[in-house]
């Protein structure tokens, strides 16, 4: 789900590489992303390559539905995120949750400011 970016737990994310233990090769030098409050990471539900799958989370493996490469495209500042298994890149999905939008993979290369996402320091 997406929430106003208030500096809570909840609402950040850490981006890390995964560890050597996952014994699985990064592939040009895709990232995974954890939330700072849950430990887990951000990956696509059941590693399908459809678009309008959920992103959830899930304890990091490493694997490639949990792993997305940060996409310059030239817009807005920002960057887009691939995954690496599907091609697809995070956006929001049809559904919502308690009022907040769900995330889901979408199309890559479309150029909406709402595909494109800023990082800071946590």
């Amino acid at each position: 789900m997406v929430r106003p970016s208030v500096g809570s737990p909840d609402t950040v994310w850490l981006r890390f590489r995964p560890s050597s233990k996952t014994k699985r090769s990064e592939p040009n030098g895709a990232l995974s992303w954890k939330n700072r409050a849950s430990g887990l990471c951000m990956a696509v539900q059941g590693a399908v390559k459809t678009e309008g799958a959920a992103l959830v989370q899930r304890p990091c493996t490493g694997g490639p539905a949990q792993l997305w490469q940060a996409v310059d495209r030239g817009i807005g500042g920002g960057f887009e995120l691939v995954n690496v298994n599907s091609g697809m890149a995070v956006g929001f999905g049809a559904d919502r949750v308690d009022g907040w939008r769900v995330l889901a993979q979408r199309a890559a290369g479309q150029p909406w400011l709402s595909r494109m996402w800023i990082f800071r320091p946590a």
